[in-house]
């Protein structure tokens, strides 16, 4: 589905190191301004980069929400109760766990609360008379809610994947694919991304949550039911759609680390 924008006046997106990205959208440059030096100031030396566009006619607001390239969105009021509501529904469609917060011009505590129960959402209103305690506050509640989030999810190719539901990764040439198994509904469905299993594990972090026990696969330490010291590969607590098990190849490039990690553990 193709979305058309009207947000196409000015917008901003900065860019934190662990690829958090907010999005300034105003009519208001100034503003706009004051809210980027708001975010320098609140994340100090963690700054990885700033990008900053001005009438945008090739990417609307809408476009860069709905292809994953924004987890905080900060909506000035001037962009009016209509248009701004408008944006606060697409984003929280596309993501509900898009953290929103919004800029008024004067207190309106109403206003806050028919947003919060409207989208039973914990949606931040920050008032320009509490300007900088009060958008920071809101700025590293955000923050933190996006991190947490994505300590339990990754972002694989523009969709939101519970890290309890991904099976494995297998890399296929230049592509990886991630195996996921819906347990509601008892079935298996594959993502394709165009990625290197060494850009993917420096991306997302996956020490915790993942085990790479070859060059072409990583797995969900939480599917591992069973792991075969003599053959060498390990078995996932969910059987395929034959019902057969699943097995993946310990190769011996990975086999010290994958014994180190699970000693102990099956």
């Amino acid at each position: 589905m193709q979305y058309e924008s009207d947000f196409k006046d000015n917008e901003l997106v900065y860019m934190r190191k662990r690829l958090i990205r907010i999005l300034i959208a105003t009519n208001n440059m100034k503003l706009a301004d004051q809210i980027l030096k708001m975010v320098d100031k609140t994340f100090s030396n963690e700054i990885d980069s700033i990008h900053t566009f001005k009438e945008i006619k090739f990417s609307p607001t809408k476009n860069m929400i709905q292809k994953g390239l924004v987890d905080i969105i900060v909506i000035s009021e001037d962009l009016s109760d209509s248009n701004s509501e408008e944006l606060i529904k697409f984003a929280i469609e596309i993501n509900p766990k898009c953290s929103i917060i919004v800029f008024l011009e004067n207190e309106n505590s109403d206003y806050e609360l028919h947003l919060r129960r409207k989208y039973r959402k914990n949606i931040d209103c920050v008032v320009a008379s509490e300007w900088f305690e009060g958008f920071q506050t809101s700025l590293l509640d955000a923050y933190d809610d996006v991190m947490d989030f994505r300590s339990r999810h990754i972002v694989f190719s523009n969709q939101i994947l519970s890290i309890d539901e991904v099976c494995y990764i297998k890399a296929e040439g230049d592509y990886l694919g991630a195996t996921i198994y819906d347990f509601d509904k008892k079935i298996f469905h594959s993502i394709d991304r165009k990625m290197s299993m060494k850009k993917f594990m420096e991306e997302y972090n996956t020490e915790d949550d993942f085990i790479r026990c070859h060059a072409s696969w990583i797995v969900n330490k939480r599917m591992i039911k069973k792991i075969y010291k003599t053959d060498y590969y390990l078995v996932l607590a969910v059987k395929d759609e034959n019902g057969d098990e699943i097995q993946v190849p310990i190769s011996s490039t990975y086999r010290k680390n994958v014994l180190a990690q699970l000693k102990g553990m099956y």
